[in-house]
């Protein structure tokens, strides 16, 4: 991986893609232009990653291997439009929520027909797993429902 490629994946993890500086902009535009590639292998399966440049920065990334072919895996968020990463990241929390409140209601639903209770030694400690369960859960779910609103908005 070269110097260019680490600074270009950079502003992309970073930066949403955009140039830090007009320096910055000036000397990457003057070694890759519009568009730079770099190439790399990871355990025998060789890729290319494509980067489209414009006058603010990365545009787009797009990686090309032999069995997939070309890819797009990143392009610049803008306003109101959900970018791929983002679409990947909701539903990733879609699943995540739906399985939790799933793991959830089963959970209550044993506690209701005794057999949460039948399988621990107590009732006390029974009900303290029950709540120590049912608490770490939901505050997984809240973070997940926030992280959800957040992308969506």
């Amino acid at each position: 991986m070269t110097d260019l490629t680490k600074t270009l994946a950079n502003l992309v993890k970073t930066n949403n893609g955009l140039f830090k500086s007009d320096a910055q902009a000036q000397f990457i535009r003057s070694i890759a232009g519009d568009e730079y590639v770099s190439g790399g292998n990871v355990y025998g399966n060789s890729y290319n990653l494509h980067y489209m440049l414009d006058s603010t920065g990365v545009v787009s990334v797009h990686k090309n291997t032999v069995a997939k072919g070309l890819v797009l895996v990143w392009e610049r968020v803008t306003a109101g439009v959900v970018s791929v990463q983002d679409a990947k990241e909701i539903k990733r929390l879609k699943r995540l929520i739906k399985s939790i409140q799933k793991s959830m209601d089963d959970r209550q639903a044993s506690w209701d027909s005794g057999e949460y209770i039948a399988q621990s030694n107590t009732l006390a400690g029974a009900k303290m797993m029950f709540s120590a369960r049912q608490s770490v859960e939901q505050e997984t779910l809240d973070a997940a429902k926030k992280a959800l609103a957040a992308l969506q908005n």
